[in-house]
C-alpha cells in the first residue's frame, strides 16, 4: 500500500495562516545523511575535510533529486519523480566542491625540489604559506637563479629592472644618500613589483648594489 505523503486534519475554509499545522512525513535515510554531511562541514576546521563532507552533501541532495524525495522507509518516492533544478544546482555545488579538493589534495602532494629552490621556497612558505606545489608552477617558472661573485654589480641603472630575492651571501646597496647592507631573505627593488609601474610609496631614487661575497 502507498504511503501517505501528510498527516493533516480536515480542510476548511479557513484562512491558511490561520489553518491547522500540517506534519509532514519523516524523511528518507538519503535526507539523513545528506544533512550529516552538511553538519560534519561546519564541524572540522580542516579546509580539505570540510570540502570532502560538502562533497558528500551535494552527493546526498542529487540522490535525493533522482529519488524524489523518499520518505522514511522509502527508497524511492511514490508516485516516483525527479528533481531536475535540485540534481542540475547540487550538480554544479558538486562541482566546486570536488574542484577544490583537487587542488587541496595536489598541495599535499611531496614535490621535489633541488637545493636553492628548496631554500627559496622555505622563505616563501615562512611568510605566505605558499605549498610547494604552488611555488613550482606559479612563483619558479618567473624566476632564474644567478650567482655573483665578491664585488660583482648586481644592480645599477644600466641593468634591467628586476626584483632580487638573496638566497645567500650579502649584498651592499646604495639608494641616493642612503647606504643598506642585505643578506640571505632580503629582497630590494620591491618597486618593480607594482602595477602598471606606478612607484607611489616607494624609494624613487637608482640604486646601485655590489655583492660583498659570492650571492
Amino acid at each position: 500500500a502507498a504511503i501517505s505523503s501528510f498527516w493533516t486534519l480536515p480542510a476548511s475554509s479557513e484562512d491558511p495562516m490561520t489553518s491547522p499545522l500540517i506534519v509532514g512525513n519523516v524523511g528518507g535515510v538519503y535526507s539523513h545523511l545528506t544533512s550529516f554531511a552538511f553538519l560534519l562541514a561546519g564541524v572540522y576546521a580542516d579546509l580539505l575535510i570540510v570540502r570532502i563532507f560538502l562533497s558528500l552533501g551535494y552527493m546526498g541532495l542529487i540522490i535525493q533529486g533522482f529519488t524524489g524525495f523518499p520518505f522514511w522507509g522509502q527508497y524511492l518516492s511514490e508516485p516516483h519523480f525527479i528533481g531536475v533544478d535540485t540534481i542540475v544546482w547540487s550538480g554544479l555545488g558538486l562541482y566546486v566542491q570536488l574542484s577544490s579538493c583537487v587542488r587541496l589534495l595536489l598541495d599535499e602532494v611531496h614535490i621535489s625540489l633541488e637545493e636553492d629552490e628548496e631554500e627559496l621556497w622555505r622563505m616563501f612558505y615562512r611568510r605566505s604559506g605558499v605549498s610547494r606545489y604552488v611555488f613550482r608552477r606559479d612563483i619558479l617558472r618567473e624566476g632564474e637563479f644567478r650567482t655573483y661573485s665578491q664585488g660583482d654589480v648586481v644592480v645599477d641603472p644600466t641593468v634591467g629592472h628586476r626584483v632580487h630575492i638573496i638566497v645567500q651571501g650579502h649584498v651592499h646597496a646604495d639608494v641616493g644618500a642612503r647606504a643598506f647592507e642585505l643578506f640571505s631573505g632580503d629582497v630590494f627593488e620591491f618597486r618593480y613589483l607594482s602595477l602598471f609601474g606606478v612607484h607611489v610609496g616607494f624609494q624613487q631614487s637608482e640604486m646601485k648594489a655590489v655583492a660583498c661575497s659570492t650571492v
